[in-house]
């Protein structure tokens, strides 16, 4: 019987091995966050509140208001990101910018609350993809 429970065990670790190996980066959530308008802006907020999500190998914007500004980038498009803090190393962080060879999306947290989710978010997707370069501005 013993035996029979050994063999049991070690085929359910045998099947579970390989999903394990294949399994994607842990998904990440910020909400409270905002995405920053391209171009000239005269008649609507430069900024569009929504959240961020880093999973499935994807960085993913969902607005809030409006589903055409959307945006799914898959993560090997990204040539780097950066944490942008003013001032010295005690200033909180502003920005967190994402870019990727013809584009840079830009995120701020709303309201500005000394850049603790920006930081989350430039973590999890440096330590979770560290070969996508990465810098910190201050």
């Amino acid at each position: 019987m013993a035996l029979r429970r050994l063999a049991a065990l070690f085929l359910f670790a045998s099947l579970a091995s390989p999903s394990v190996a294949e399994d994607a980066t842990a998904p990440f959530r910020w909400e409270g966050l905002a995405r920053r308008n391209p171009g000239i802006v005269i008649f609507r907020s430069r900024w569009n509140p929504g959240v961020l999500e880093l999973r499935d190998d994807l960085v993913r914007w969902t607005d809030r208001v409006n589903p055409g500004k959307n945006l799914v980038l898959p993560v090997r498009r990204l040539t780097g990101h950066a944490l942008v803090c003013r001032g010295g190393a005690a200033a909180p962080c502003t920005e967190w910018r994402v870019a990727t060879k013809t584009e840079t999306y830009v995120f701020r947290e709303l309201p500005p609350a000394g850049g603790a989710s920006l930081r989350r978010a430039f973590d999890a997707l440096r330590g979770a993809y560290a070969d996508v370069p990465s810098a910190e501005e201050r």
